[in-house]
């Protein structure tokens, strides 16, 4: 419930969107608004599924983060019928405005050094969710989104730290 989060959020002095991520004229209606809104930050809610518009995968589950295998020219094919003006001019994109204030964060450290053992195979995102455990135990500015990926990458190890620090966004 996208207006739940938005509420949320909005509670923290967020300007919060809720948009239709696969719409791009809403996509970027909000980033106009995004850009006019002063005085607070900005978070765009997208509204989204896995697949949009993959023939025979759309909305599907044990497809998220999968090769497509032989299924790839006719969804790159079926894709690409979908732009409207394949032959448009490209605009040109701005830099973006550096304005952020600066933080310092040579403080950070883990509380604890890694404890592997030579030899010892672990996956990256095991390794990455341990890590960011161990950086939130010593720093109480670390705060975790999640992109509905809590399980794959271990960011749910942040739950056993602090739960008010760890926030689902979904996909």
């Amino acid at each position: 419930d996208m207006e739940v989060y938005q509420k949320r959020l909005q509670s923290f002095g967020f300007n919060a969107i809720v948009v239709d991520g696969h719409d791009v004229e809403e996509l970027l209606k909000a980033f106009h608004e995004a850009e006019q809104t002063k005085g607070m930050p900005t978070c765009i809610l997208a509204r989204t599924f896995k697949g949009k518009d993959f023939p025979n995968i759309e909305n599907l589950m044990n497809w998220h983060g999968k090769a497509l295998g032989d299924k790839t020219d006719e969804i790159i094919n079926h894709l690409q019928g979908l732009i409207k003006n394949p032959g448009a001019e490209k605009l040109p994109i701005p830099a973006p405005v550096r304005d952020a204030p600066e933080v310092n964060i040579s403080g950070v450290c883990l509380s604890a050094p890694p404890a592997y053992t030579k030899g010892q195979k672990l996956a990256t995102r095991e390794a990455y969710g341990n890590a960011l455990a161990k950086l939130a135990t010593a720093n109480d500015r670390v705060v975790a989104l999640d992109g509905d990926m809590k399980n794959s990458t271990f960011s749910q190890s942040m739950l056993k730290v602090d739960k008010n620090r760890f926030v689902e966004c979904f996909i």
